[in-house]
């Protein structure tokens, strides 16, 4: 811990003041914060532009926590918090898909009532309001429409989560009354 400080710039004289245990939290904090900033920065960002970024940024936290777990205490704390942050994310895209495609299908429901029944042959041509995009990619979700009798079911398809594949497809019912 007083190699790295001593590195970052602490002067040396400090030191003779302090006791061990303040060196070591001091080390902490600091690592904490550096860690935490390269982290966080990339969670600032729509789950679109931020899932490449936070496969290289893993890796390297990965790597940076192995080597430096027996000898800083800010990795082994790190290490332990800091997957929860990757966590979140991931399910505030969950969140987000789910009010999308909602907001997707309000939106086709009120296409229907101003179409005489009609759903749109594509999201391109949705009115009066337009489709809300996929979180995962920032495009728009994979439309479909199967008809059987006068009931015809909506799939919409994203392309994530990965890792929770039946929140990727909703199907919806609209039947035609007669």
């Amino acid at each position: 811990a007083q190699e790295r400080l001593l590195a970052s710039g602490v002067p040396e004289e400090r030191f003779a003041k302090l006791p061990s245990l303040q060196i070591v939290l001091m080390d902490a904090s600091r690592e904490l914060r550096r860690v935490g900033d390269d982290v966080g920065k990339v969670h600032l960002l729509p789950m679109y532009l931020a899932e490449p970024q936070l496969q290289r940024e893993d890796e390297r936290f990965q790597q940076w926590v192995g080597a430096n777990r027996m000898s800083s205490v800010g990795a082994a704390i790190a290490g332990l918090l800091f997957p929860a942050i990757r966590q979140t994310k991931q399910a505030e895209a969950r969140m987000l898909l789910g009010h999308h495609r909602l907001m997707t299908l309000e939106a086709l429901r009120m296409h229907v009532a101003m179409h005489n029944g009609e759903l749109p042959v594509s999201l391109d041509v949705l009115s009066p309001v337009p489709a809300m995009p996929d979180p995962y990619t920032n495009k728009q979700l994979d439309y479909k429409v199967e008809t059987s009798g006068n009931v015809k079911t909506v799939v919409l398809t994203a392309a994530g989560p990965l890792n929770f594949k039946p929140l990727q497809e909703l199907r919806v019912q609209f039947v035609k009354s007669k």
